[in-house]
């Protein structure tokens, strides 16, 4: 081999061997969204309209405001 391949190889055996991202935070909120929608659809009608407001806090988190209205 040469130095080229046994790099590329290291290089290949390092993306493989690294920690994967935690994604549980962002799949909680999504699973969130999606019983906010389905509750609003069930209180106020298959007509909805949504507006949302995104904001990133001084330390990092981030904050989505769901407003749901029925359409008229």
């Amino acid at each position: 081999m040469d130095e080229d391949s046994k790099a590329t190889t290291a290089l290949m055996m390092a993306a493989i061997d690294a920690p994967k991202r935690d994604n549980t935070d962002y799949l909680r909120a999504l699973a969130e969204v999606r019983r906010a929608f389905a509750d609003a659809e069930a209180t106020l009608g298959p007509g909805l309209l949504v507006r949302t407001k995104r904001k990133k806090k001084r330390n990092g988190d981030h904050v989505v405001k769901l407003i749901f209205k029925k359409k008229k």
